[in-house]
């Protein structure tokens, strides 16, 4: 099944609504330079958030390999 991706869910997924009108806008093309998602605009505020993305799953990361269950790292 081959779907095609509602462009909209990126807003349910936290993406900056600026960035998802572009991403329409452009076809998905002409983006700033893209990471967790594309970006269309203010690009040090979207460098700022992939550096949070970073070191949050660097952290996570860091936890399940020294032996923490899932659920504690997550803090379930």
């Amino acid at each position: 099944m081959n779907a095609p991706f509602p462009h909209e869910l990126g807003i349910v997924l936290g993406y900056p609504v600026e960035d998802v009108k572009g991403f329409m806008t452009n076809d998905g093309q002409n983006y700033i330079f893209s990471g967790y998602w594309k970006v269309y605009c203010r690009a040090e505020r979207a460098r700022a958030i992939f550096r949070a993305y970073d070191d949050c799953v660097e952290g996570m990361m860091r936890a399940l390999l020294s032996g923490k269950p899932f659920c504690e790292v997550v803090g379930l």
